[in-house]
């Protein structure tokens, strides 16, 4: 489920297309339901992701989705992900310890 967090900000958005391309024509139930289930999705999808979040990291960790890499060098990784910039040390021909810094 952390993987689909993008969902969330979706529905509501989903509702809203529905509602406004066919609730003229759909009726009243039709707008009704669409925007009752575009605003109840997001809070079960959020309340379903909290509790994974929390079943997975009980200390509260960090969860970072890294999306792609930003700059690579031989002794550094930068990456963008989801919750934060982070910067890894992750070459294993370089002699230097590994370092990992996070850019708020």
């Amino acid at each position: 489920m952390l993987n689909l967090l993008w969902l969330i900000p979706l529905a509501p958005f989903v509702g809203f297309l529905l509602n406004g391309l066919f609730g003229k024509r759909a009726g009243k139930p039709f707008v009704t339901a669409v925007a009752i289930l575009g605003s109840l999705a997001p809070a079960v999808l959020g309340t379903w992701a909290a509790i994974q979040y929390h079943a997975a990291w009980p200390h509260g960790d960090r969860y970072v989705n890294h999306v792609y890499n930003w700059i690579a060098s031989c002794t550094t990784t930068t990456a963008i992900g989801v919750t934060s910039l982070t910067s890894i040390s992750s070459c294993p021909r370089c002699s230097s310890s590994s370092s990992a810094a996070a850019i708020y």
